[in-house]
């Protein structure tokens, strides 16, 4: 438990974070002229609707934790969501413009947030595509009650907590010191808990100074594979237009955390 609460500090220390909740309130800026856009593109819901290609809001660890539950079991982020205003048939592929967003609190309890899109904030990570993630993001910031949901934003946070808004189910946090990654014990079975990530979702962290990663950001992991006696990973990456498949060595230089659920999902 003393480890939790240390790491739970240090987040809170490398990010200058400020934990607030509250109400949304007028100071977000929405998009001016937005009436209504899709939920989903036309691969339906997939890790892909999440990309946004922009720098706002410090945001990877949530992003990328919805990007893990895209590519585990899609399910989970459907259910999350009901489609309240003008749309065709509910689907989430025609545009519209008002959903009920439904999280878990840090006290285990769900809550309710309705989200207009006219009302999402420019600075929320969104597409043409897509503007779940969005409004995923407002409906959090609106419930507050974790590290990172500043009353009007969304700033560096815990994904251990997205995970536990976005299924109500535990996650932990493993740190993977030099002295651990000089074990390929250990390294082999890191590679073969990224296995799991098609069915469970997993995220890989960098630390300060990365030479491939980005630092202190989140990427989601898609898959690992071995091709020509070479392990790969493909993970996803918020800037990219596609997911990132490069030689497992090169990104395991860079990894310093892992995020995965305590129990898998039902």
């Amino acid at each position: 438990m003393l480890s939790v609460h240390i790491n739970k500090i240090c987040l809170a220390i490398v990010g200058l974070l400020v934990l607030a909740s509250g109400v949304l309130g007028v100071d977000l800026e929405p998009r001016e002229g937005s009436k209504a856009s899709p939920l989903c593109d036309s691969h339906g819901m997939g890790a892909s609707i999440f990309r946004h290609n922009k720098h706002g809001w410090d945001s990877t660890w949530f992003g990328s934790s919805a990007a893990a539950f895209a590519n585990a079991n899609s399910a989970y982020l459907e259910k999350r969501y009901q489609v309240t205003g003008q749309s065709i048939n509910g689907d989430c592929k025609n545009p519209t413009d008002k959903i009920k967003v439904n999280l878990v609190q840090a006290d285990g309890k769900e809550v309710e947030k309705e989200v207009e899109y006219s009302k999402v904030s420019s600075d929320a990570d969104w597409t043409s595509a897509s503007w779940l993630l969005s409004g995923f993001e407002t409906a959090a910031i609106d419930m507050g009650g974790y590290m990172g949901l500043d009353g009007s934003s969304m700033s560096f946070g815990d994904p251990t907590d997205a995970f536990y808004m976005l299924s109500g189910k535990k996650a932990v946090m493993d740190y993977w010191t030099d002295e651990k990654k000089d074990d390929e014990n250990k390294k082999k079975e890191l590679f073969n808990l990224l296995k799991k990530a098609k069915t469970e979702p997993i995220l890989i962290g960098a630390g300060a100074g990365p030479d491939t990663l980005n630092a202190w950001n989140w990427y989601a992991v898609m898959n690992v594979d071995t091709q020509d006696d070479k392990d790969m990973i493909t993970y996803w990456h918020p800037d990219s237009t596609v997911d990132a498949h490069q030689p497992f060595d090169d990104i395991f230089s860079d990894l310093r955390r892992v995020v995965r659920l305590v129990e898998p999902l039902d």
